[in-house]
């Protein structure tokens, strides 16, 4: 603490701290990210968790022995095993296992057979039932534990002495969320002879970001031949491939049906036409809904960002397309936990507040960049953004810019109808949602997430790109009545729009601790819609993106039983 003071009485550098470290002097023992903090089950060590003894697996939720009574192995499926039924659900020690088995833990789990068969016994209490598998950390937990800057890569942070949650914007996060998720879902089975699919944890996104990044990786530093330079997505290309590789190596579950029951996460902005040619019969989960047959443009802005390389793109799926409608699935761009919390959603009171903007957009508009957005804001902003000087448009309830402001969240709770468009791959169509602006979609020919799932015409508006000069007309013209008819239809569908599940999980972890300060806790559900007001229940529950996820993986195995009527039914889709 003298070393912080004297620090910060002469206005010393400030020291950019490892991950689990924090204060002026880095002196302050601060919490790591790990997935799902081990499970408490072990020791978070940047990134990484260090199990305890009989735990196993990336966040530590693998049982290295069978260690649930009777009734509980029954209902779980696990193996019997002579005495074991006896033994507490916690007794996981090499005492235990000694006493038990007769031997001591090494000489127990020696084999590996026993060892996948004392893993492998558990079954999903829910379908579908998902194995996640446990690849080697260079295609996830490497990722973390290397990354220079504490908010790379990941969506939650701790900082102070009270280790208290900080909520990232990190915009690749479908891949880590369904990682996260997955693995303390009660989808999740250990066996996967038991399995309806499997995931496969790569970290894509994270790689790709490495090579834009100030780090021995960026593609501007990297030491190899200039004649063989390689943009980030076709390293991200190779880095899914040699993942595929291992996993046919080491498995079988790939190759018994060609890899159809595989789900494999592409949060790059143009998806998955990076992914692998040889991925083309798994289900692809990405946020970039272009349906366009073999594409012959990327939409970025920077070259070595850019998927389309012509001698390279039959190594890719754009040589056959970005996604498949027919067996791919578009799921919401992660947005930012804190925008949960400005949700008027979340908070009615925000309902309250007058919407007089007709219609808003702002973002990055390129000009000499033709490819950028297809040319879509480059024509939006033409058309409709105000000189200066002139406050034509605004005057009539529009507002649209290119220039970014700090106010723009509050500006959207104020507006009507909000533009989704492409920018250098998807859009949002996230942020409209969570905030009650009405989103209205041009981008001909690519769909948004869930636009094949929910009723996304009692919710949002798709107009032709050929209708944008008569955006203002034909929105005028919609009724007060159906703005809000819209405007209840997002109220039952925003949270399937978010990661959700992730503050649910976290309150769970922080508030139920021995240690949890109760008017902490107590200001983060509010702040989050986790508790209800009076007899109204809470307003975020957890049935999110990833929930939405099982639901749709849900129906399609009815589809292939032959119930795909009822699933319609079920599900809403």
């Amino acid at each position: 603490m003298l070393a912080e003071r004297t620090a910060a009485r002469h206005r010393y550098p400030r020291c950019q701290c490892y991950e689990d470290r924090g204060g002026p002097t880095c002196s302050l023992r601060v919490r790591s990210f790990c997935l799902n903090q081990c499970s408490d089950r072990g020791q978070c060590v940047r990134g990484f968790c260090m199990c305890d003894t009989g735990w196993s697996g990336s966040d530590c939720s693998i049982p290295m022995v069978p260690v649930l009574g009777k009734d509980a192995q029954a209902r779980l499926g696990l193996p019997a095993a002579g005495g074991t039924a006896s033994l507490a659900a916690t007794s996981s020690t090499a005492a235990a296992v000694a006493a038990v088995y007769g031997a001591p833990l090494e000489q127990s789990l020696s084999a590996q057979t026993t060892r996948l068969a004392l893993r492998g016994g558990q079954v999903a209490a829910l379908r579908p039932a998902i194995y996640v598998y446990e690849l080697p950390v260079w295609y996830n937990g490497w990722l973390h534990e290397t990354r220079l800057h504490p908010q790379d890569c990941t969506y939650r942070r701790y900082q102070g002495s009270n280790n208290a949650t900080e909520w990232e914007n990190y915009a690749f996060g479908l891949e880590l969320a369904l990682h996260e998720v997955l693995l303390a879902s009660p989808h999740r089975t250990l066996n996967p002879e038991a399995a309806d699919f499997f995931f496969v944890p790569v970290y894509g996104g994270c790689y790709i970001s490495r090579f834009f990044r100030p780090t021995p990786m960026h593609t501007l530093i990297i030491n190899e031949n200039p004649d063989d330079w390689k943009p980030a997505p076709v390293r991200g290309n190779f880095y899914y491939r040699q993942a595929l590789s291992w996993i046919r190596a080491n498995h079988p579950y790939w190759d018994r049906h060609g890899g159809r029951d595989h789900l494999f996460a592409f949060p790059h902005d143009e998806g998955a036409c990076v992914a692998p040619i040889e991925l083309q019969n798994a289900t692809l989960l990405s946020s970039w809904g272009r349906l366009q047959r073999r594409p012959q443009n990327a939409t970025t802005t920077m070259v070595e960002h850019s998927w389309y390389v012509p001698s390279f793109v039959k190594h890719m799926y754009a040589s056959l397309h970005c996604y498949d409608p027919a067996k791919d699935i578009l799921l919401p761009v992660f947005t930012s936990i804190k925008q949960i919390a400005k949700s008027p959603h979340v908070h009615p009171e925000q309902q309250k507040q007058k919407r007089t903007i007709l219609f808003h957009w702002r973002g990055q508009v390129l000009y000499h960049f033709p490819n950028y957005s297809f040319g879509i804001r480059q024509q939006l902003c033409t058309l409709f953004s105000d000189q200066e000087g002139s406050t034509k448009w605004q005057d009539q309830g529009v507002v649209v810019s290119g220039v970014h402001s700090r106010h723009y969240l509050d500006e959207m709770l104020s507006s009507k109808f909000c533009g989704v468009f492409p920018g250098n791959g998807w859009g949002h169509i996230e942020t409209p949602i969570l905030l009650g602006c009405i989103p209205v979609v041009v981008q001909d020919a690519i769909l948004t997430p869930w636009e094949n799932v929910l009723d996304f015409a009692s919710y949002a508006i798709r107009l032709r790109r050929s209708d944008l000069p008569r955006l203002p007309e034909i929105l005028r013209q919609i009724p007060d009545s159906q703005i809000q008819r819209m405007q209840k239809a997002m109220g039952r569908v925003w949270e399937r729009f978010t990661y959700s599940s992730l503050v649910v999980a976290e309150r769970q972890r922080q508030c139920q601790s021995t240690t949890a300060d109760p008017a902490v806790c107590s200001q983060v559900e509010r702040r989050y819609g986790l508790v209800g007001h009076g007899e109204d229940p809470p307003k975020v529950t957890g049935r999110d993106a990833i929930d939405t996820l099982m639901h749709v993986l849900q129906a399609r195995l009815l589809a292939q039983q032959g119930h795909g009527d009822g699933a319609k039914e079920r599900y809403g889709l």
